[in-house]
């Protein structure tokens, strides 16, 4: 079974599981006025920081059309959803998985808007005494934050597995930033008492990290070599990737393309002229697997 399943399966079952354990959490039952307002007030931020994910997007179609659609009935259902915390939780899961689907802006455009979710952080408020209604509030804090995490970190993982890695520490740069995530809100969690939303972060870096590292194993690395003579970079691809000498067409396409990549990953300024005495970042014509760990 692929690995990439894995973590799209443990997205699918984190996601899933997210409004049932947000309801446990969650209640304005008997809640004082201000702390009605006061969740209020976050459950909007939530769309605010829905629609500043969504912007770093762009988009057309439907999903932009659902993401509105959903930023404009947030408020007004506000007070029936927060009656009914399951199906806020639903719409807020819902509203963060509009903004993941939204198809414009690649894939890492799509982390960046995801990582924006995960790390969001409203003001904290100062209790100056930590009465019931006081922890009502930040328990409901605490809850809708936690949701939106666990939903958006979800969908980071998600996202992370889906991209095309050029070179292993491509696909290694990705993993450890992702994985760094991940094992923070698992640590928070834990350090809350909240053993199942830290058990969920740490399935979903640990899914995330096996896949990414077993298709960086297949990947070409990075290296640097400093010429001793200036030359044409054509003429360095084919020493480095040549291999045998017929010349058939499709071989040369590809001596030519790699010369085109080496010119763009150096920023060199003219093709015919690579620098002598400074470093150029090559990659190795197949893959090395050394160091490679989860």
């Amino acid at each position: 079974r692929s690995t990439a399943n894995d973590t799209a399966s443990a997205a699918d079952a984190a996601i899933a599981s997210a409004p049932e354990a947000f309801s446990q959490g969650f209640s304005i039952d008997e809640a004082a006025t201000f702390v009605e307002q006061a969740t209020t007030r976050l459950v909007l931020g939530v769309g605010d920081i829905a629609e500043r994910a969504a912007g770093l997007r762009g988009g057309v179609g439907p999903a932009l059309r659902a993401l509105e659609s959903s930023l404009d009935a947030l408020p007004a259902n506000i007070t029936s959803l927060l009656r009914s915390p399951f199906q806020l939780g639903r719409a807020v899961v819902d509203l963060v998985q509009i903004v993941a689907s939204l198809d414009t802006g690649g894939r890492r455009t799509q982390m960046r808007s995801l990582e924006l979710m995960v790390d969001w952080e409203p003001a904290e408020v100062e209790f100056p005494v930590r009465t019931p209604q006081r922890l009502l509030e930040a328990a409901n804090r605490t809850a809708i934050l936690q949701l939106v995490r666990v939903t958006a970190a979800a969908e980071l993982a998600r996202a992370a597995v889906a991209l095309d890695f050029t070179t292993y520490e491509d696909a290694i740069s990705v993993r450890d930033s992702v994985s760094d995530r991940l094992d923070a809100l698992a640590l928070a969690a834990a350090d809350r008492g909240d053993d199942a939303a830290a058990l969920t972060f740490d399935g979903l870096r640990r899914s995330l990290a096996r896949d990414i590292s077993l298709r960086g194993s297949n990947l070409a690395r990075l290296y640097t070599v400093r010429l001793s003579a200036s030359e044409p970079a054509l003429v360095l691809a084919h020493r480095l990737y040549g291999g045998d000498r017929a010349q058939s067409a499709d071989r040369v396409t590809s001596l030519e393309a790699r010369s085109a990549s080496l010119v763009a990953r150096n920023a060199v300024a003219h093709p015919s002229f690579l620098p002598a005495g400074e470093e150029l970042s090559l990659l190795t014509s197949g893959p090395d697997v050394r160091g490679l760990a989860a």
